[in-house]
């Protein structure tokens, strides 16, 4: 009797699937608000440095597994309208081209949620899970019909979910919902994000027209079809970025383009060469912050109020690196979000 292999069954289906290099004129939507160096060698059909590795495709239909989840309570609801529904828009400076992953609305029915769900062949816990997405569902929507809306699920890190719980968004995402609305003359949209830490959910609601997303949108496609039409490429991205404190930046991590344009051989390489630089700056940012509170060290015979904290030549050669960077560190100090581990002194 054959005796089957599971584990080589499943790795051997899900390959790796990389689109061909070639020219286009146009812009996924997925690509909105990318890295513009990125996006302009994409357009000119420069074949990638760094392609994803096998493992990076599998986080991707991890994903993918987590839009299924959450898209079937939807489907059994009966509230999706559409599935990728195709949405381009060719009159722009640069045409966007997307599949939105769900148009939801309409009258849940709940019965046949029941009904359909309990056909499955799930095990008993994931039954009652499903069951009470569906109570809740219908506690809280009752037989009120929802409102026509592009609906988008993205799975995340717990660093996203709890980034998005706490008011933020991401730039590129809103105005990938935003082109939808847009071809579609649609009013709203939403981002439901998953967490594949601890499955929490988390959301973001996008509504068209609004004027700052439309300014985003469109001086996006401007600038680049400024490169495109001068045939000029892009800057490359400065390898540090701050967001309330300095960072290394995902988007030259994971690059398609990190050898060609950055000269790293791969992301750990790109990552452990500014690990250093980002640790430093933000004990810097921390000194200054605790100069501009007037804060003191630890009292003295000499002090006993305690010397007041001050700028080592070290710091001051750091605020020199940062300047020809372009940050002016004593201004984002004002602003900046430094963690325990990160404001010890720097001497």
């Amino acid at each position: 009797m054959y005796q089957f292999n599971f584990r080589k069954i499943w790795n051997e289906s899900l390959p790796m699937t990389q689109r061909e290099p070639k020219e286009r004129n146009y812009l996924y939507a997925s690509e909105l608000y990318k890295p513009m160096i990125d996006r302009y060698l994409a357009l000119k059909g420069t074949p990638p440095s760094n392609v994803p590795n096998e493992r990076s495709f599998r986080k991707f239909w991890s994903g993918n597994a987590w839009n299924f989840i959450a898209g079937l309570v939807l489907h059994q609801l009966g509230i999706v309208q559409a599935a990728e529904h195709v949405v381009n828009i060719e009159d722009l400076p640069v045409p966007v081209h997307g599949r939105l992953d769900y148009l939801v609305g309409g009258i849940p029915d709940y019965d046949k949620a029941r009904k359909t769900i309990s056909s499955y062949p799930f095990e008993k816990e994931m039954m009652e899970r499903f069951m009470t997405v569906i109570n809740n569902f219908e506690q809280t929507v009752g037989h009120q019909e929802i409102e026509l809306m592009v609906h988008e699920i993205k799975s995340c890190s717990e660093f996203v979910i709890n980034m998005i719980n706490e008011g933020g968004h991401i730039t590129g995402h809103d105005l990938q919902v935003y082109h939808y609305l847009k071809g579609l003359n649609m009013q709203r949209g939403v981002i439901s994000y998953i967490s594949k830490n601890d499955s929490l959910m988390g959301d973001v609601i996008i509504n068209h027209p609004d004027a700052n997303l439309e300014n985003l949108y469109m001086g996006d496609l401007l600038l680049l079809r400024g490169y495109l039409d001068d045939n000029t490429r892009p800057e490359p991205l400065s390898l540090i970025t701050f967001e309330g404190k300095f960072k290394k930046r995902l988007d030259i991590e994971y690059s398609n383009y990190l050898t060609l344009v950055y000269g790293f051989k791969e992301p750990m390489e790109y990552s452990d060469s500014v690990k250093g630089q980002v640790s430093r700056w933000n004990r810097v940012l921390a000194r200054l912050k605790d100069i501009q509170d007037g804060k003191r060290g630890k009292p003295t015979k000499k002090e006993p109020e305690g010397k007041l904290v001050a700028l080592t030549d070290n710091n001051k050669s750091a605020i020199d690196e940062m300047s020809k960077d372009g940050y002016n560190a004593y201004e984002l100090a004002k602003e900046a979000v430094i963690i325990e581990e990160e404001i010890e002194e720097t001497e």
